[in-house]
C-alpha cells in the first residue's frame, strides 16, 4: 500500500513539472461579478501572450421584489449597469523551464464604465 501512495505522489509531482500547450488563441465566456464577460487571449511567442476581456451587463432590482413594498416607510429601488474592458500583456520569464512554467507577470489597462443608483424615496 505504501509503495502505491508512493507512485501517485510522484506521478502527480511530475505532472505539475509539463509545460501547457501553446495555442494560436483561445475564446471563452463566463458569468463574474462584473457581469457577462467574454475573454480573448493569444500567444505572441514561448514569453509573451496577449489577453482581451470585456465584461458587460445590467441588473434592475425594484425594492418590492427584496423587502416587500417598502421597508420603514421607504421604497428602495437598486440599478446596475456593467461595462468592463481590459487588454493584458502576460510575460512568461521561464515558459520553457520546467521548474517555473507557472511564473507569469501580468500588467495592462483597464477601462471601468460600471454605473449604479441606490434611490431610496420616502412613501408620503
Amino acid at each position: 500500500m505504501r509503495n502505491i501512495i508512493s507512485i501517485i505522489a510522484v506521478l502527480f509531482g511530475l505532472a505539475s513539472f509539463t509545460t501547457p500547450a501553446r495555442a494560436d488563441i483561445a475564446i471563452g465566456a463566463g458569468v463574474s461579478t462584473l457581469g457577462y464577460g467574454v475573454h480573448v487571449a493569444t500567444s505572441m511567442t514561448d514569453f509573451v501572450a496577449i489577453r482581451f476581456n470585456a465584461n458587460f451587463g445590467e441588473i434592475d432590482v425594484p425594492g418590492a421584489d427584496l423587502i416587500g413594498d417598502s421597508f420603514g416607510g421607504v421604497d428602495y429601488d437598486v440599478d446596475a449597469s456593467f461595462g468592463t474592458y481590459g487588454l493584458v500583456a502576460d510575460f512568461h520569464p521561464m515558459a520553457l523551464s520546467p521548474i517555473g512554467a507557472g511564473l507569469v507577470v501580468s500588467g495592462g489597462l483597464y477601462y471601468n464604465n460600471n454605473e449604479f443608483t441606490f434611490t431610496a424615496d420616502p412613501l408620503t
